[in-house]
């Protein structure tokens, strides 16, 4: 259902885009786009072909060995204090007054983890990313191939209409 909803999406997406295009070459220069320049642009501008490629390339970045858990972990922190004392306190015996003071304090830290581990977890995740690179590969492919069919058959169309009424 989703496949086919967005088969037709593609489709008015191409139509406007053609008969956009069409409209403004016909007014130009009294011709149609060529099915080059219809393919090119459609190729170049349609969204779900470049979210795809975007998936593309997310999915090779999750299918490397340092995206899946083969590296360590640093993590830093640090800390700065001031603290300033002065006044006096009375006791039985009178009133004392001390000298102000202050003290600073530092601190940093650094941490080192890695997982020994985990019970081959990072090996089946990695194979995993590697699979849906692959399968993010194909439906790229596939989505450009549909792309181009329905481009061709709307084209056509058109042209036929043109013919027709020209």
């Amino acid at each position: 259902m989703k496949m086919r909803l967005k088969i037709i999406l593609v489709c008015i997406g191409v139509a406007t885009l053609i008969k956009t295009q069409a409209q403004t070459d016909y007014a130009e220069s009294s011709s149609m786009l060529t099915f080059e320049q219809a393919l090119s642009k459609t190729l170049e501008n349609n969204y779900d072909i470049k979210v795809a490629r975007i998936n593309v390339a997310v999915a090779e970045n999750n299918a490397e060995k340092l995206s899946n858990g083969y590296l360590p972990t640093l993590s830093a922190n640090g800390n700065y204090g001031w603290t300033y004392n002065s006044g006096s306190f009375e006791t039985v015996q009178g009133e004392n007054d001390f000298d102000p003071n202050s003290a600073y304090n530092y601190g940093a830290g650094l941490d080192l983890n890695y997982t020994l581990w985990d019970g081959q977890g990072r090996k089946y995740a990695y194979k995993q990313n590697q699979q849906l690179q692959q399968l993010s590969a194909l439906q790229v492919q596939q989505l450009i191939e549909n792309t181009i069919v329905e481009l061709s058959r709307v084209y056509y169309d058109a042209s036929g209409l043109q013919a027709t009424v020209g």
